[in-house]
């Protein structure tokens, strides 16, 4: 993900950056400037953050085609074996025939032996290519790793927003004296509106968030499978 923004919030802290926003608009008040600051980097990492959730989901859905897989390779194994159990099962019954000269009951052995041995490199050429799918599920895991903190990230800016809008957001209008009356001073409006645009954006970046934490936690859930 190439976009500005990232990259700079991965650097700086959520009060560096908003304050260093802030400080580019030198008029107004200070609060003010940090909200419209805060509701701006979180509307800038909500616009691009479906990357995010694309890419997690593209991990998530790559450790399902390896879980598929490792299921596949499972059944097989337990067919390929289910079927020498049941030829050993017969041979065994074989050599139960009293008649059997000693070079039939000499072959029946070393048939069964040989069915062991089949079931045993089934078990060590399934049991590598099993292993080998399980550590793609992990390799998937690990890559979701830069997603993760991308999505850390954004939960930390949206919940400074909203710490930074609510007070404001709250905010009375002054009592209208006859001074506020003739030149102004009593309307808050534009501080409670900042206030709730930080809010807002704050929970619109993190309802993003959420989504992204439902995909990791399907993520490390099924990783555990392999």
């Amino acid at each position: 993900m190439s976009t500005d923004v990232w990259q700079v919030t991965a650097r700086v802290t959520a009060d560096e950056y908003i304050n260093k926003m802030a400080m580019c608009n030198i008029f107004g008040d200070k609060n003010v400037n940090k909200a419209k600051a805060a509701a701006q980097i979180c509307d800038e990492l909500r616009s691009t953050y479906s990357e995010i959730t694309d890419e997690q989901y593209e991990f998530l859905f790559e450790i399902e085609a390896y879980l598929k897989e490792i299921m596949d390779l499972e059944t097989e194994l337990e067919a390929e074996t289910e079927e020498r159990e049941e030829e050993i099962a017969q041979k065994n019954t074989t050599l139960e025939d009293k008649n059997l000269t000693d070079e039939e009951l000499e072959e029946n052995e070393t048939e069964v032996e040989s069915l062991y041995d089949e079931i045993n490199n089934l078990n060590s050429d399934y049991g590598e290519q099993i292993s080998d799918k399980s550590s793609e599920v992990l390799k998937s895991k690990d890559k979701s790793q830069n997603a993760r903190s991308k999505v850390q990230t954004a939960q930390i800016y949206a919940n400074k927003a909203i710490e930074i809008g609510e007070p404001l957001s709250e905010t009375k209008d002054k009592t209208k004296t006859v001074v506020r009356k003739i030149f102004g001073g009593w309307d808050e409006s534009e501080t409670r509106e900042a206030g709730e645009r930080a809010v807002t954006a704050g929970n619109n970046l993190l309802n993003y968030v959420s989504e992204s934490n439902n995909i990791q936690s399907e993520i490390d859930k099924k990783s555990e499978l392999s």
